[in-house]
C-alpha cells in the first residue's frame, strides 16, 4: 500500500490575541468550496469511459471488499442517483486505496461503507459522508479509515451524514474534519474509537447547517492539531460523556469563530471526561455558545478562558459548571464578558480556577456575572479578581460558594466601570490575600448579608481613587466583614459602610473615615448586636478628607481612640442617634478597648459631636478632649465622662 501525506491549508501567524487575535485561520470556507467545485463537476459526468476508473456502488448494490484494491488515485462513490441506496463494506483485512471518496453523492441518493475488523480505507483527496444526498460511515471494531485533504460529514444544504468510530483500534484521520459543513453532519466516536484532525475541525459551519459530535466512553478520542470550532456559523453541538477525551492544539471556540457567527453548545460530562485547548476556550465569540461541565467532567485551557467576545467579537457566553468534581481550569487569565456578555455559574460543589486573573465585565458596556453558589462550590484566582473591569461585573456568592483571590480584589476598577458583590448565606466566603477595594476608579459596591463572610489578609478599601464610589452593606447576624490591616472609608473618593442588623465589621489597624483630599467618608452602624471595631483607631476626617460617624439603634463601634479631625483641614462629625437635623433615632454607642470608656481626641480641624437620639436616659461615658463643636438636639443625655 502507498503511503499519503496529509495536506493542510491552514496557516499560522503571531500576534497578541487580544490586539489582532492571531488564530489558526479556518481553512474550512477554501477548502471546502474548492472540493464541492470539484466534487460537483465529476458527478455530472456521464456514464462511460469517465467512470470507467472509478469505482461505482449505485443501486441497492452491496459490495464487499476483503483484499487490496488500488483505484490509482480515481475516485469511490457509494450511492449516487435519486433512489439509491448502496453499501460498501471493507471487511477481513480488505485494503481500499482511492482519489475522493462520494458516500450519497446526489440528492435523493443513500449510501453507506462499514470498514471494520482490520479493513482500511486511504483516500488521497476528500470524503464526502452525505454531499447532496444521505451518506454514513461506520468505522468499527479495528477498521481504519484515512483522508489526506479531509472528511465532510453533511457536506452541502439538504444532505445529512453520520460517521461512527467505535471499538479499540477504529481510526479515522484526516487533514481536516468538517461535521455539518452546509448540512446536517452526525459523528460519534466510542468505545475506544479514536479520530484525529490534522488541521482545524469545525460542527455547524455555514449559516442553516448543524453539526453534532459525541465523544463517549473510556480511551475514545478527539484530537485536532488546529482549532476546534463548535458552531462556526451554525449550529453546532460537542458532547464528551463517560470518560471521552477531546483535545486541541489551538483554541476551542464555541459559539462563532472569526467573520462566523454560529451557536455552540459543549457538554462535559461524568468522571475522567475531559476537553482541553492548548490554547485559549472561547465561549461565545461572536455568536452564542455555552458550556456545561457536569457529573466530574473536567475542562483545561493552557491560556486564557474567553465568555463573551473575543477581539473584536461581541457574542454571549455562559458557562455552567456543576457538581462534585466538576472542574474548569484556566493556565492564565479568565475573561467574563470580554466584548460581549459573559456568564460563569459554579453550583453544587463544582470547581473554576485561574492561575493569574478573573476580570468581570473587561471592555466598556459590555457585562459579566459570575455566581458561585452551594457547598463546596469555588472560584480561585491565583493572582487578583477584577468585579467591573470597564464595563459592567456582578459576583454573588451564596449558599455556602467560596471565592478566593491570592492577591487582590477590585469591585469598580476602572473609571466609569460598576462591579457589584453580593456575599450571602452561611458559610459564604470571599477571601483575599491582600487588598480588598470597592470602587477602585470606578463605582463599587459589595454586600454582604445573611451570615456571609468576606476576610482580606491586608487592607480594605471603600472609593479609593478620584472619582470613585464604594458602597459596603455588612447586614444579618452572622454577616461579617474582616481586615487583617486598615481599613479606608473615601481614601480618595467616596466611600460608605453600613453596619446593619447584627452584622460585624473588624479592622485590625486603623479605621479611617474620610482621608485625602476630596475623599468624603459615611460609616453607619446601626441596630442591637452591629458592631464596628478597630484595633486601633477610628479617625473620622483623617488629612483633609471629611468624615461621618453614626451610631444608632444600639449600634456599637469600638476602637482603642476616637479621633475627630486630625489635621486643620478635614472635616469630622460622629452621630449619636441620627445627623443633625434628621429624624431623631435610637441612640447607639461609642466603647473603647476591651469594654473601657470610649476616648475621643478633637484635632485641628471641623469636628462636630452630635446627639440626635430617642433616649430619655442615655449615658454618655466617653473621655472627650480638644476643641469641637457639641449638637445636642434630641433626647435626655448624661455626660458622665470627662
Amino acid at each position: 500500500m502507498q503511503s499519503i501525506s496529509f495536506k493542510s491549508s491552514s496557516s499560522t501567524s503571531s500576534g497578541d490575541k487580544r490586539r489582532g487575535a492571531s488564530r489558526r485561520a479556518i481553512a474550512g470556507r477554501s477548502l471546502l468550496g474548492a472540493a464541492l467545485l470539484a466534487s460537483t463537476a465529476l458527478i455530472a459526468l456521464p456514464a462511460g469511459p469517465a467512470f470507467a476508473a472509478n469505482l461505482v456502488i449505485d443501486g441497492q448494490d452491496r459490495e464487499v471488499i476483503n483484499e487490496p484494491v488500488d483505484l490509482d488515485g480515481d475516485d469511490v462513490f457509494v450511492g449516487v442517483d435519486d433512489g439509491d441506496d448502496a453499501t460498501l463494506t471493507i471487511v477481513n483485512g480488505g485494503e481500499l486505496e482511492s482519489g475522493r471518496g462520494y458516500i450519497g453523492a446526489n440528492a435523493g441518493s443513500k449510501g453507506t461503507v462499514t470498514v471494520s475488523q482490520g479493513g482500511s480505507w486511504i483516500a488521497e483527496r476528500e470524503i464526502f459522508v452525505g454531499l447532496y444526498g444521505e451518506g454514513a460511515l461506520n468505522v468499527v471494531d479495528g477498521g481504519s479509515v484515512a483522508s489526506g485533504y479531509g472528511v465532510y460529514v453533511g457536506a452541502t444544504a439538504g444532505s445529512t451524514g453520520v460517521v461512527t468510530v467505535s471499538g479499540s483500534g477504529s481510526r479515522l484521520t484526516a487533514g481536516y474534519l468538517g461535521v455539518g459543513g452546509f448540512g446536517e453532519g452526525t459523528l460519534n466516536v466510542s468505545k475506544g474509537g479514536y479520530v484525529k484532525s490534522y488541521d482545524n475541525f469545525f460542527m455547524g459551519y455555514a449559516e442553516g447547517a448543524s453539526g453534532t459530535v459525541t465523544v463517549s466512553g473510556k480511551d475514545s478520542k478527539l484530537i485536532a492539531d488546529g482549532n476546534i470550532v463548535v458552531g462556526y456559523d451554525g449550529e453546532g453541538t460537542l458532547n464528551v460523556q463517560d470518560g471521552g477525551y477531546v483535545y486541541a492544539y489551538d483554541d476551542v471556540s464555541i459559539g462563532g469563530f472569526e467573520f462566523g457567527a454560529g451557536t455552540g453548545t459543549v457538554t462535559v460530562s461524568g468522571k475522567d471526561s475531559r476537553l482541553i485547548a492548548g490554547d485559549d476556550i472561547v465561549v461565545g465569540d461572536r455568536g452564542e455558545g455555552t458550556l456545561n461541565v457536569l457529573n466530574g467532567g473536567y475542562v483545561y485551557a493552557y491560556d486564557d478562558v474567553f465568555l463573551g467576545g473575543y477581539d473584536v467579537g461581541d457574542g454571549k457566553g455562559t458557562v455552567t459548571v456543576s457538581g462534585k468534581d466538576s472542574r474548569l481550569v484556566g493556565g492564565t487569565d479568565m475573561f467574563v464578558g470580554f466584548n460581549g456578555e459573559g456568564t460563569l455559574n459554579v453550583l453544587n460543589g463544582g470547581y473554576v480556577r485561574v492561575d493569574e486573573n478573573v476580570y468581570l465585565g473587561v471592555s466598556d458596556d459590555v457585562t459579566g456575572t459570575v455566581t458561585v453558589s452551594g457547598k463546596d462550590s469555588r472560584l480561585i484566582a491565583r493572582n487578583d479578581i477584577n468585579v467591573g473591569n470597564s464595563g459592567e461585573g456582578t459576583l454573588n456568592v451564596l449558599d455556602g460558594g467560596y471565592v478566593r483571590a491570592d492577591e487582590v480584589v477590585r469591585i469598580g476598577q476602572q473609571s466609569g466601570s460598576t462591579g457589584k458583590v453580593t456575599v450571602s448565606g452561611k458559610d459564604s466566603r470571599l477571601v483575599a490575600g491582600d487588598d480588598i477595594t470597592v470602587g477602585n476608579s470606578g463605582e463599587g459596591t459589595l454586600d454582604v448579608l445573611n451570615g456571609g463572610y468576606v476576610h482580606t489578609y491586608a487592607d480594605f478599601y471603600l472609593g479609593r481613587f478620584s472619582g470613585s464610589t464604594g458602597t459596603a452593606t455588612v447586614s444579618g447576624k452572622g454577616s461579617r466583614l474582616v481586615a487583617a490591616s486598615e481599613m479606608s472609608v473615601g481614601q480618595i473618593g467616596e466611600g460608605t459602610l453600613n453596619v446593619l442588623g447584627s452584622g460585624y465589621v473588624r479592622a485590625d489597624g486603623k479605621v479611617r473615615i474620610g482621608q485625602e483630599d476630596g475623599s468624603t467618608g459615611t460609616v453607619t452602624v446601626s441596630g442591637k448586636d452591629s458592631r464596628l471595631v478597630s484595633g486601633s483607631e477610628i479617625t473620622v476626617g483623617y488629612y483633609v478628607g471629611e468624615g461621618t460617624l453614626t451610631v444608632a439603634n444600639g449600634g456599637v463601634a469600638e476602637a482603642s481612640a476616637f479621633v475627630v479631625t486630625e489635621n486643620t483641614d478635614s472635616k469630622g462629625t460622629i452621630n449619636i442617634g441620627a445627623a443633625s437635623g434628621e429624624e431623631a433615632q435610637a441612640a447607639g454607642f461609642l466603647q473603647g478597648a476591651d469594654g473601657a470608656a470610649a476616648t475621643i481626641d478633637f484635632g485641628d480641624g471641623e469636628g462636630t459631636l452630635v446627639f440626635n437620639h430617642t433616649d430619655e436616659d442615655y449615658d454618655f461615658d466617653a473621655d472627650v478632649s480638644g476643641e469641637g463643636l457639641l449638637k445636642h438636639e434630641a433626647g435626655n443625655t448624661n455626660l458622665t465622662g470627662d
